[in-house]
């Protein structure tokens, strides 16, 4: 069965493409099969998902966005971990890496990946 056909319910084969690990841990493994000069730097997108998925954002009517992440209360007080204004601009930035970071990784992991995995079907 091909990936982009799996509806809610199905189930497929484990292995890269549905390997359950968090972000963080996904992109270590891949880096760790890479040689040190090939290595990507995936923090700005890692510490951006943690924010999104943990943090508070805010916006505005022009469509920028305020991402701010707290840490776990100590003594009853938080600290500002992440503070970050996104603009238009910045959203074109990270889609443009993003779509690079898909293409780069399929191509490197095209020999490691499942028989029926089309990187084509991804674009």
């Amino acid at each position: 069965m091909k990936y982009s056909r799996a509806e809610i319910g199905d189930e497929l084969p484990e292995n890269p493409i549905t390997d359950y690990r968090a972000f963080k841990a996904l992109c270590t493994a891949f880096n760790n099969l890479q040689e040190n000069d090939r290595k990507i730097d995936f923090s700005e997108l890692i510490e951006l998902r943690d924010a999104l998925a943990h943090g508070r954002v805010s916006g505005d009517d022009l469509g920028n966005m305020l991402v701010v992440k707290y840490s776990s209360p100590q003594n009853r007080k938080v600290r500002v971990e992440y503070k970050k204004q996104l603009t238009q601009a910045d959203f074109e930035r990270i889609t443009d890496r993003i779509v690079w970071l898909s293409m780069e990784i399929s191509r490197r992991m095209g020999a490691k990946m499942p028989d029926e995995f089309d990187p084509n079907e991804y674009t």
